[in-house]
């Protein structure tokens, strides 16, 4: 192991007396120092909410997927906040930090070891990185660190840090700094079905896939959630791939009917990237408008204001609404912007924990110890080589305002 504690990081995992027992002893340790480094971070970060970003912190993919979505979403009236487009982007001068975890992700292996509570850590870390205004000049270079922006909101890019971090975050920032604003897409999607369709009464259902499902995430968000809203309720299904929007969208409300529901549904959360609500609500229109037979057999289960939602249009308006009570717009005249930084893998470790790639091996990446004095990762700008060409086609694919700026000539 290397002996070094990056300065974000840099907590005495000692005492686990004091916070939220059913935090993480990383979390712990840190609200059991209020005069801590760490603490004092948090508690002054980004002050003067008009001059932070806005970061979204996860998986590369799911990172610069959304990021493509608000550069150019436009579903509010950027004065008066109204639910209705005004051909201005809803983020016009913001600038958006990128914090693609390309050192950790993919997440599933953690839980496939069992050591989610690393997980937990190194979300709690991606977010300490997003509202420092440090980071490390070169994976190189321990010392020398640039200056960035301070974040005044976080979001979650993965439904995994949903569960697996999200809950051990506002322990902090409740404790810290209550107007920081960390958005989880899972909970941001439960939040805006509920506010957009009281006559469900809480009654949702969920599209996702099968390892997401497995996974425990939507079990974990809704025990957190129902506390607030006692009547919330779901239930997830995983419709078929490889079909045409239609096929699938079929296939979901077959999979609902089979099992014996008849009650109506208000709103499906899809969490299946890079499947997008906005196509499946127009191919449900589509079908609508051409009285498809298939769909008249299962019309019945639809409320007259069903709509598909996902994490884009959710967190969206979760962060739109924030600003404006805030008042924390940076008020400039410009497009949306990004800047992209990557979490990488401190050198000097033994050979062995590196992969062919500069990676990490699957064996050391998944079975770090929690709460360890010695740092594994680091907070870079974006490398030169950080596209794959599988990032790349995905990108090119699915997230063209991206793509256009980082990869195409």
């Amino acid at each position: 192991m290397l002996s070094i504690v990056s300065p974000t990081f840099m907590v005495s995992c000692g005492n686990h007396g004091a916070g939220d027992p059913s935090t993480i002893p990383f979390v712990r340790d840190i609200l059991s120092d209020t005069t801590s480094t760490v603490y004092e971070k948090i508690r002054k970060s980004c002050i003067d909410g008009r001059d932070g970003s806005i970061a979204i912190v996860g998986p590369s993919e799911h990172t610069l997927f959304l990021a493509d979505n608000f550069l150019t979403c436009d579903d509010f009236d950027n004065v008066n906040g109204k639910s209705v487009p005004d051909g201005l982007p809803d983020f016009a001068g913001e600038t958006f930090d990128l914090i693609c975890d390309s050192a950790n992700a993919p997440y599933e292996g953690y839980l496939e070891q069992g050591n989610d509570v690393f997980l937990k850590e190194l979300t709690v870390k991606n977010f300490l990185s997003s509202i420092d205004t440090v980071f490390h000049a070169s994976q190189f270079d321990k010392n020398t660190t640039e200056r960035k922006s301070a974040s005044k909101i976080v979001i979650l890019s993965s439904s995994y840090l949903s569960a697996f971090g999200y809950h051990d975050i506002m322990s902090i920032v409740n404790a810290a700094r209550p107007d920081i604003a960390v958005i989880s897409p899972v909970h941001s999607m439960f939040r805006y079905a509920i506010q957009h369709h009281p006559e469900a009464n809480g009654s949702f259902a969920v599209w996702t896939d099968e390892q997401t499902l497995g996974s425990g995430i939507y079990a974990t968000a809704w025990s957190e959630m129902v506390k607030e809203y006692k009547t919330l309720k779901y239930e997830a299904y995983c419709p078929q791939h490889g079909k045409s929007l239609r096929d699938r969208i079929i296939s979901f409300f077959r999979m609902y009917k089979s099992i014996g529901n008849t009650h109506k549904i208000g709103a499906v959360l899809v969490d299946d990237m890079p499947l997008k609500s906005d196509a499946l609500n127009a191919e449900l229109a589509r079908m609508r408008e051409n009285n498809d037979d298939s769909l008249t057999f299962y019309s019945g289960l639809l409320t007259d204001r069903f709509e598909f939602i996902d994490p884009a249009t959710a967190i969206a308006s979760e962060c739109i609404s924030f600003m404006r009570k805030e008042n924390c717009f940076t008020h400039r005249v410009a497009y949306p912007s990004t800047r992209i930084y990557c979490t990488v893998p401190i050198t000097g470790m033994s050979a062995q924990d590196y992969s062919p790639q500069g990676g990490f091996t699957e064996d050391f990446k998944y079975n770090r110890a929690d709460c360890s004095d010695f740092e594994t990762f680091m907070l870079v700008e974006k490398p030169t080589r950080f596209l794959d060409e599988n990032l790349k086609q995905f990108l090119r694919k699915n997230a063209q305002n991206i793509y256009n700026e980082y990869v195409s000539d």
